[in-house]
């Protein structure tokens, strides 16, 4: 007998997968499968985030364009304003009230919108005791009333001219102004208005007495400053009181506190280009009270 074989033929298939590749294949599906089925935490809510923060960045760029542009506008604006606009030479002191103490002197000076006193040499009539201007302001007498002066001349009128407070505002170039609230018992006694030099009444004086006359004096003193721009000054013997800033409403002045007895406001309107002074045996929440009340006569 030949001897049999036990060899077994096999086959081998080219397009057949080896076993690399089949595991090769076969980790490539596990990660895939893994991999899609994970979740991102608070998927949903992240994106929501991220388009909001998307959104306020475009605003913010949106806004920064429209600030840009309104700045631009602005300086545009003004620089035409400033171009065109050529400003009235009376407003160039206006809100400017300083207060310069001499210690050498023993005196204390408020100056309302120039370092420069006012011209006094040419005028015709004395101003009124409590219009300011004076080297050393005296102190109130409650019972004291100013005596007029007599004398004409160069043909402008010496005298004050007596009138009411309805019709002072044909006398003088300013809007008259009284105080709506005034201490009890006051009322007025007496109007009277100042010329300059010039013969042009630009200083007008409110008497109120107390006690229908035979009380204490209260005035009230408007005068315009004038045009050409020199101010006005307030000086004070450091014995005869003593003087501070002080502000009503918009308007900067000066509070003095007499030695003697009484006190006394004075403050520089802005808009109005008038210097008021206000003066009586008050105290100093007074006479705030009554300067706070000013309204123009008429109101």
């Amino acid at each position: 007998m030949k001897p049999t074989s036990d060899h077994r033929l096999t086959h081998t298939n080219e397009n057949t997968p080896n076993a690399g590749e089949r595991n090769d294949a076969f980790a490539e599906e596990a990660v895939r499968h893994m991999v899609g089925g994970i979740r991102p935490p608070d998927g949903d809510e992240a994106w929501q985030r991220m388009q909001g923060r998307l959104r306020g960045r475009s605003r913010r760029a949106r806004a920064m364009r429209l600030a840009r542009l309104s700045l631009a506008i602005a300086v545009m604006s003004l620089l035409v304003s400033v171009a065109t606009f050529t400003p009235d030479p009376t407003y160039a002191w206006r809100g400017l009230v300083s207060i310069v103490r001499d210690a050498q002197q023993g005196l204390v000076q408020a100056l309302f919108g120039t370092e420069a006193a006012p011209e006094t040499d040419g005028a015709k009539t004395a101003p009124p005791p409590d219009a300011g201007g004076a080297p050393t302001v005296p102190p109130p007498d409650a019972g004291h009333s100013w005596q007029q002066p007599t004398a004409e001349e160069g043909g402008v009128p010496a005298m004050p001219q007596l009138t009411t407070l309805k019709d002072a505002g044909a006398i003088v170039p300013f809007e008259v102004r009284a105080p709506r609230r005034l201490p009890e018992s006051y009322a007025v006694q007496r109007v009277r208005a100042y010329p300059d030099a010039d013969g042009v009444y630009r200083t007008l004086r409110v008497e109120y007495r107390r006690d229908a006359g035979d009380g204490e004096l209260l005035t009230f003193t408007q005068r315009r400053m004038l045009e050409s721009g020199s101010g006005w000054q307030k000086t004070l013997n450091n014995e005869s009181g003593k003087l501070k800033h002080i502000e009503i409403g918009m308007a900067e002045g000066v509070y003095i506190a007499y030695t003697s007895g009484g006190s006394e406001l004075q403050w520089l309107a802005v808009e109005e280009g008038v210097l008021y002074a206000l003066r009586g045996d008050l105290t100093e929440s007074e006479l705030l009270e009554t300067a706070a009340s000013l309204a123009a006569v008429g109101e």
